[in-house]
């Protein structure tokens, strides 16, 4: 496993047009064949938040609180997507800026296990990365 990804929805259309992504880049990325090569780090999490009408994570937008989870070889990251950002995207428009946000996140936590001085083969990483995201990007 390379990267965990989980969601906090609100109702409504935005929950809507994550959830496909979110199984998507999960069955990509959670599996035997994309592993990180580490005896320091098992796996990086993100964490969607979609605001909504009933929710908007402090106004958040984009990467927050990005920590070690404790107790594991793991670190995770928070991404929050503001209701203004995804109610008038198209559905290729938002798995787009998805794409996008798994980017910006995955080098955040690149940087954070750096930080930590954490030891892990960086360029089989980066390139098992790049290999799920096109596949993300043609499915």
């Amino acid at each position: 496993m390379m990267i965990k990804i989980a969601a906090q929805l609100t109702r409504g259309r935005g929950s809507d047009l994550l959830i496909p992504l979110r199984l998507s880049l999960s069955k990509i990325f959670n599996n035997e064949e994309i592993e990180i090569d580490s005896k320091d780090l098992d796996y990086f999490s993100i964490i969607f938040r979609v605001s909504g009408p009933n929710n908007n994570f402090d106004n958040g937008d984009g990467c927050e609180r990005i920590k070690k989870v404790r107790g594991e070889k793991a670190i995770t990251m928070d991404y929050v997507i503001p209701q203004y950002k995804w109610e008038k995207m198209s559905d290729d428009e938002f798995k787009i800026y998805i794409s996008g946000a798994v980017k910006e996140c995955f080098i955040e936590l690149n940087k954070k296990a750096k930080k930590l001085k954490w030891k892990f083969n960086e360029e089989k990483l980066n390139k098992d990365f790049s290999r799920g995201m096109d596949n993300f990007l043609t499915a």
